[in-house]
């Protein structure tokens, strides 16, 4: 697939698809970041009251696309895919922390 065909392919579904799956991509990106946010503040508390050291650092990409599929499944709650996403990134997540 060339660039120009990947970057139609790309504006058909953010315009498109996704956009009448998920909502407004401002809106979501917002949705995702105060998710984000509120899990890194419960971390900084855990952190300063010395109970924690954050989130293992193979494990932090996996919250952040936990929390992108979780405004996901808060828009359109039938999509089983976005179930299964989730259940993936959490098992990769567990089996980081375990490898570590």
């Amino acid at each position: 697939m060339k660039r120009s065909e990947i970057l139609a392919t790309a504006t058909e579904l953010i315009n498109g698809d996704r956009a009448q799956q998920y909502g407004d991509a401002k809106t979501t990106h917002q949705a995702i970041e105060d998710i984000v946010n509120i899990l890194y503040t419960i971390q900084q508390e855990e952190v300063t009251a010395g109970r924690s050291k954050g989130f293992p650092p193979a494990t932090a990409a996996y919250v952040f696309q936990i929390a992108t599929k979780m405004v996901r499944a808060a828009r359109s709650p039938r999509k089983l895919d976005t179930w299964i996403d989730i259940a993936g990134y959490a098992a990769l997540a567990g089996e980081a922390v375990s490898d570590e």
